[in-house]
C-alpha cells in the first residue's frame, strides 16, 4: 500500500491480538434510547428537497445518505416498522486504526459506537420536532 501502512504487518498484528478482545464493532455495548421528543400524532411522509439540503448541511462532518425498500436489504429475521432509512457515516478515526487489534482499540471504538448512538438519537429527536416519525 503506498501510503505507508504495513498490510501484512496489520495482517499479523489482528491475528495475535485477537485472542485478547471478547467482542467487536460495539456488540458489547448497550445503548439507552435518549430520545426526548416523542414520535408525532399526524406525522409527515413526504420530505423536501430544501429540509434534506438543510439536514445535511447541519450534519457537514457527517456523510448521508438515503435507502428506500429497507426490506429488501437485509436478509435476516430483523423487521422494520419503516420502509426507509437515513445512512450515516464518518472517517473512523486514525487513533483506533494506529492502536491495532487489542483492548485499547475496542475502547476507543466502543466510544465512537457510543457518539453514533447520541448522534442517532439527536437525528431523531429532530426530524420529530418537524413532523416525521
Amino acid at each position: 500500500m503506498s501510503d505507508g501502512w504495513n498490510f501484512d504487518g496489520l495482517v499479523e498484528d489482528v491475528l495475535v491480538k485477537s485472542s485478547e478482545v471478547t467482542a467487536c464493532c460495539g456488540d458489547d455495548l448497550t445503548f439507552p434510547d435518549t430520545s426526548k421528543v416523542e414520535n408525532p400524532k399526524d406525522p409527515k411522509y413526504e420530505i423536501s428537497k430544501e429540509f434534506l439540503e438543510n439536514f445535511e448541511e447541519d450534519l457537514n462532518e457527517y456523510d448521508i445518505g438515503y435507502v428506500n425498500g429497507i426490506d429488501d436489504l437485509f436478509l435476516h429475521e430483523y423487521s422494520f416498522d419503516f420502509k426507509s432509512a437515513i445512512v450515516i457515516s464518518h472517517e473512523m478515526p486514525q487513533e483506533i486504526l494506529d492502536a491495532g487489534a487489542g483492548i485499547e482499540a475496542q475502547d476507543l471504538n466502543n466510544d465512537l459506537y457510543e457518539n453514533f448512538g447520541e448522534l442517532t438519537y439527536s437525528i431523531s429527536d429532530y426530524l420529530r420536532e418537524n413532523g416525521y416519525e
